[in-house]
């Protein structure tokens, strides 16, 4: 509860110590024809400002209730309003912490599908990985197999080396045959002559139509198995760039979806962190003006017991002042009273 302003009760006390020194300075500077009767045993002097007194003190206790009852009910009035407030506020705390954990709830079903996603991503680079070493071990196979053609092409060189020097044999064998048939043509031919020049013809044609086809055939599986390895490099090649590729994107997008979602958990933990303090502070606020609305009933309470047993009839008997000690000049006021109740009794006998 608030008191007055002292600064205003400080006015009003000078305020009427002015008034009052104003007062009695006029009713000194009056004549004595414009001053009254006296009273018994007191002059008017000090009764008219006695009075004065008395009703100025009655009348600023009366404006000091007033203001006081007036802060009262206003600040009880300001109590009830604050108290709604926080009710209010605490209520819409509430059903923020309620959102939030509705939001929380709701982010949880895209993280568990990142996860998923990139359990599957995970997977999907590993099928890449072993593809790749497969293809690595195909490569090399490829390689071996080419280091293979190449052995037996240098093998068919060789063999046309030998058969470059067979065609000078060839050549000589048949000069000498048609020298002898010159020379001797009385004399037959010998079968084994003859056989031996069938023989060797028969092997130099086998053997050139077989190299011819075994060349022609290596030279054919040579140019498929090249064909092959380059589209097989080509093939590991694009296989290669698009698994990095995904494994960067992969990557990127694991790195993002991981920092956004730190990002947002820590954005809604400082939410949270925040409407907590801000609850703990409404409720703490809310339990002081509780306690102070419950002193303010109780000084209520007491004030108005206090009035009450101010109104009651046996207060104001036990509260009546006892009588003054006789002084000099309160001697003749009691004198004049024997003399009137001598009076009195004499009348009535």
């Amino acid at each position: 509860m608030t008191m007055p302003d002292q600064g205003v009760i400080d006015q009003f006390t000078i305020f009427f110590a002015l008034f009052l020194g104003g007062l009695k300075d006029f009713l000194f500077s009056l004549e004595e024809e414009w001053l009254g009767a006296t009273h018994p045993g007191v002059g008017w002097e000090l009764t008219l400002p006695a009075a004065l007194i008395c009703f100025g003190v009655i009348l600023l206790w009366r404006t000091v209730l007033a203001i006081k009852s007036r802060i009262r009910l206003l600040t009880e009035t300001q109590l009830n309003v604050k108290l709604a407030q926080l009710s209010k506020k605490k209520c819409d705390i509430m059903i923020q912490l309620s959102e939030m954990e509705i939001l929380l709830k709701d982010y949880d079903a895209p993280v568990k599908k990142l996860r998923a996603c990139l359990q599957s991503s995970q997977e999907d680079s590993q099928e890449l990985e072993d593809m790749k070493k497969r293809w690595d071990i195909r490569a090399g196979e490829m390689e071996a197999f080419h280091l293979q053609l190449q052995e037996r092409v240098e093998r068919i060189k060789k063999l046309k080396a030998v058969w470059g020097l067979m065609e000078p044999l060839k050549e000589h064998h048949g000069a000498r045959i048609p020298s002898t048939t010159n020379t001797q043509s009385t004399d037959i031919k010998s079968e084994e002559n003859i056989e031996i020049e069938v023989t060797v013809r028969k092997d130099a044609t086998l053997i050139k139509t077989t190299l011819e086809e075994v060349n022609r055939g290596l030279r054919d599986k040579n140019w498929q198995l090249e064909e092959k390895n380059a589209a097989l490099h080509q093939k590991l090649h694009s296989t290669e760039k698009m698994y990095r590729q995904t494994l960067n994107e992969l990557t990127k997008a694991l790195i993002q979806g991981k920092y956004e979602e730190k990002q947002h958990i820590d954005t809604l933990q400082d939410k949270i962190q925040t409407i907590s303090r801000k609850a703990s502070a409404a409720e703490h606020a809310l339990a002081m003006e509780k306690n102070e609305a419950a002193l303010l009933h109780q000084r209520i309470l007491q004030l108005t017991s206090k009035k009450l047993k101010i109104g009651k009839p046996g207060f104001l008997s036990k509260t009546i002042p006892k009588p003054p000690k006789t002084t000099k000049t309160n001697k003749t006021i009691l004198k004049t009273c024997k003399i009137l109740k001598a009076f009195k009794a004499l009348m009535k006998i």
